[in-house]
């Protein structure tokens, strides 16, 4: 079997407890002494099946593993960075459970409850809709994130490509203090049942279909799944 191709970049973290309720008698640690850091490292597997992992680790020694299943194996380069995107997310959350102050022991038991309950990405939601092709991610100032995505996106949609500038426009800045730059949100069909234009308020997606069914209003069903990302 020829090996891999496409792999993710995995992360890795050492986070250090936060303890100020921690109880020092019964974890055996005297006030003033730090607890041991965990180790938090997120990788993708294709074997035995596709799958994102994180695994905790304290002074070397496994203590919990939060899995996420893929539906298969990463086949292209937008492939591998959308599940880098799920990747960093996965990985995020453990290490903020990890840093909530209690209980070190404990914030590692509840990463076996919120972190695998965590609500599919948009990146995700996105995918599951019938037809749904290429997804193509942009920050709120026009720029494609990664290289090798505005490449594809150029060959495919040269005279779109051309006037993004003036398609940015159709969703508006929004004034006010905000760490970053942030837009209206909506849904803007480019080509009918082919390209659509979406903001979440935070980014910029690109979404293309090819119609599968008669049933599937494409501009209402991605609305929907962009419906609960603008949280800021």
């Amino acid at each position: 079997m020829a090996a891999q191709k496409f792999i993710p970049a995995g992360r890795t973290a050492l986070v250090q407890p936060v303890t100020s309720q921690f109880d020092t008698e019964r974890q055996n640690t005297s006030p003033g002494v730090t607890p041991t850091a965990f180790q938090v490292q997120t990788e993708y597997a294709h074997n035995p099946y596709p799958r994102i992992t994180t695994t905790i680790l304290n002074s070397g020694r496994v203590v919990h593993k939060v899995e996420k299943k893929l539906d298969r194996t990463v086949q292209s380069l937008e492939e591998q960075q959308q599940v880098e995107v799920m990747l960093n997310d996965q990985h995020s959350e453990v290490v903020a459970i990890l840093k909530r102050p209690q209980d070190p022991n404990a914030a590692v038991r509840e990463t076996a409850q919120e972190a695998p309950a965590k609500s599919a990405s948009i990146v995700e939601r996105l995918h599951a809709i019938p037809g749904s092709e290429h997804i193509f991610r942009l920050d709120n100032e026009g720029n494609f994130i990664g290289r090798a995505t505005e490449t594809q996106f150029r060959k495919s949609f040269k005279a779109v490509f051309k006037n993004l500038p003036a398609l940015m426009e159709i969703f508006a800045e929004l004034a006010g203090d905000f760490p970053q730059p942030r837009r209206q949100s909506g849904i803007y069909e480019v080509e009918r049942d082919r390209l659509y234009f979406v903001s979440t308020g935070s980014e910029c997606i690109f979404i293309t279909v090819r119609r599968v069914d008669r049933d599937t209003d494409y501009e209402k069903t991605i609305k929907e799944a962009i419906g609960d990302d603008d949280r800021q």
